[in-house]
């Protein structure tokens, strides 16, 4: 064991995953976006292969035909870090209802949450500016390039 310790000192040693177990839960969080809010409570479950499943009460669901199709998959690194790579996912939230892809990041910080959700919509077109006479000017993601919107996820643990 003693040479094992002085391998990982000289060589480094990293485990495959960090353990989830100190932030699984159910936390209340605000989904909130372009000034809107909306309660919800989310939970972290352990996943498979050291992965987190997230799941919300309401407004966040997954595409039922999707590779996620109960769940968001999640990743955890050090500091517990979260990242959703890019996977399909329903929002119903008070700015209307979308589908389309999901991805993100955040970290829980002892009791707190903080996720950042980017989504970009297959059936609502994204307002990209203002022009000048006052006006969304809009387009499409099959139109050009299109951004994001992003939904900002806080909370604490129940």
């Amino acid at each position: 064991m003693k040479l094992l310790g002085l391998a990982c000192l000289l060589f480094g040693c990293s485990s495959a995953s960090v353990s989830t177990k100190p932030i699984l839960g159910n936390y209340n969080v605000m989904v909130s976006m372009d000034g809107k809010s909306d309660p919800d409570v989310m939970s972290l479950l352990n996943g498979s292969d050291g992965s987190v499943l997230i799941t919300f009460i309401a407004g966040i669901t997954t595409d039922a035909d999707g590779p996620n199709a109960t769940r968001l998959r999640a990743s955890v690194g050090e500091g517990y870090s979260v990242t959703l790579a890019k996977q399909p996912a329903h929002i119903e939230h008070s700015t209307g209802l979308l589908n389309g892809t999901l991805w993100g990041d955040g970290k829980v910080t002892g009791m707190d949450i903080h996720l950042t959700f980017h989504y970009l919509p297959t059936n609502f077109a994204i307002n990209q500016m203002l022009d000048p006479d006052g006006g969304v000017v809009l387009s499409r993601p099959d139109m050009g390039e299109a951004t994001s919107l992003d939904y900002d996820i806080t909370g604490s643990r129940l």
